[in-house]
């Protein structure tokens, strides 16, 4: 007959598999799991997991211990087939247990099938599951659910754009001593549109609290803040040491910000535009888009002494869009529209397209004016949606095309006093065919004539063709 189980057993069992002594641990918990005890369960099923991966009893053991109501072995399930399960029904079974564990309470297993539910991974994607998962999670204290809240509101992603809540859920994962948080709070409060000097102060902060915490991307951006005096004083030879170590390193994020200097120069660092190239292809073969893109660009033009060379620069545009850069796939797409370096294929380019559209406000733009016809199959409410989308995330081109839509009744109902606020935004922050929509709406509307005739002079004067045809037309 055992003796209870000590009321100190989880803390030395956990003690002794962060130091690595499963010798130790299998003492420890050997008699309790044959037993059938489900924390002991747990703790054998890790030991026997972490010593051979493919032990299958380590897996029965936490099987039967999740079924015992223990949340940590439901979670410990999830991750094992998330991670190192490569048979077609891995994603089915990480989606069942991570399940298991978050009704059970467990805040990992909640942030995680908010994920799965993100991405559509063992189950059908669905953005409302993964907020309500993801919520529970944070509540209950996790960090990583907290961050994953503030990306979806800071990036519009299955939720209306919304900074203000992104930054908050940001700063309670930053309390939580999360380096990725603090590093994306630093950078969000440092290049948002028009910091406090207190801004910029707390992002550099954030995001030097997120480079000796270990983050190298924060060790990053924090050279390059220092080196351009954002948020700090300027001071180029640290900055530049600090970029250097991230790109020594193979840190992507420091690869191409070296890049860039050598590419035009800073300062007092001179440019080494060959140099720079070597950085560009090796930060795209680390998977950073910004490299690839910036390749492609080179390669059209012919920058820097490169020769124009349009097959080169399709595939760096082709490999920018395969890293999810928004601008690189928008550039490539746009070639398969025209047909100018390669053959045109227009529905290939509205596919590449859709898959960046949810992350760049530019792709969703251009998907859009794909979507009226004839290339591929016309859809006008999807196109009313995409314009909407790109608005709300502050492209100007999308504000006018949404001011338009919604003025005109296309892909939905006609709502001239919203299309009047859209275009009220964009004409605000200097957008011409903006000024020009809300000028005619209102010019239109007889009842503010005075204002729209000068925002259409206005427009028309600052070169935009609309404007400059509708006010001849009109004898204005």
């Amino acid at each position: 007959t055992l003796p209870p189980l000590p009321e100190d057993f989880p803390k030395r069992a956990q003690m002794l598999l962060d130091r690595g002594d499963l010798p130790g641990l299998r003492a420890l918990t050997s008699a309790y799991a044959e037993a059938g005890d489900p924390v002991a369960l747990l703790y054998s099923g890790l030991a026997r997991l972490k010593a051979s991966p493919r032990d299958l009893s380590g897996l029965t053991q936490l099987e039967r211990a999740a079924e015992l109501g223990v949340g940590d072995a439901a979670f410990a399930l999830a991750t094992y087939h998330h991670k190192y399960d490569t048979s077609p029904e891995a994603p089915a079974k990480t989606f069942l247990w991570a399940t298991r564990a978050a009704e059970l309470d467990q805040p990992f297993g909640m942030t995680l099938l908010g994920e799965l539910y993100l991405r559509g991974k063992g189950t059908a994607a669905d953005t409302r599951q993964a907020l309500n998962w993801l919520r529970q999670g944070a509540a209950a204290g996790d960090a990583p659910a907290m961050r994953w809240l503030g990306l979806l509101f800071t990036e519009g992603k299955g939720v209306p754009r919304d900074l203000p809540r992104g930054i908050r859920w940001f700063e309670q994962a930053a309390e939580s001593g999360d380096p990725f948080s603090c590093h994306t709070l630093g950078h969000l409060l440092v290049w948002k549109e028009s910091p406090t000097r207190d801004e910029l102060e707390r992002g550099y902060q954030l995001v030097q609290r997120a480079a000796t915490s270990g983050s190298k991307a924060g060790l990053a951006d924090l050279g390059w803040l220092t080196l351009t005096g954002r948020g700090t004083p300027k001071d180029e030879a640290s900055g530049l040491a600090m970029i250097r170590e991230g790109a020594e390193a193979d840190v992507p994020e420091a690869v191409y910000l070296l890049g860039r200097i050598l590419w035009r120069g800073e300062g007092e660092i001179r440019p080494d535009p060959p140099a720079a190239v070597e950085l560009f292809k090796r930060g795209a073969a680390l998977g950073n888009g910004d490299c690839a893109h910036r390749l492609g660009v080179a390669y059209e033009l012919g920058q820097h002494d490169l020769p124009v060379d349009p097959p080169t620069s399709l595939r760096w545009y082709e490999r920018a869009a395969e890293l999810g850069h928004g601008a690189g796939a928008v550039s490539f797409a746009m070639h398969l529209v025209t047909g100018s370096i390669t053959k045109q294929d227009i529905p290939r380019a509205a596919e590449i397209l859709s898959k960046a559209a949810d992350n760049d406000p530019r792709a969703a733009l251009a998907l859009a004016g794909l979507l009226f016809g004839p290339d591929v199959p016309r859809d006008l409410p999807r196109a009313r949606k995409l314009y909407l989308s790109a608005a709300k995330r502050g492209n100007l081109d999308a504000i006018a095309h949404a001011a338009r839509v919604l003025d005109k009744g296309v892909g939905g109902p006609r709502d001239r006093r919203e299309a009047i606020r859209w275009a009220r935004i964009g004409s605000e922050r200097g957008h011409m065919r903006s000024r020009y929509m809300l000028g005619k709406m209102l010019f239109e509307g007889r009842q503010k004539v005075a204002e729209g005739r000068a925002l259409l002079l206005e427009a028309a004067r600052a070169g935009d063709r609309l404007a400059k045809a509708y006010v001849q037309r009109r004898g204005l």
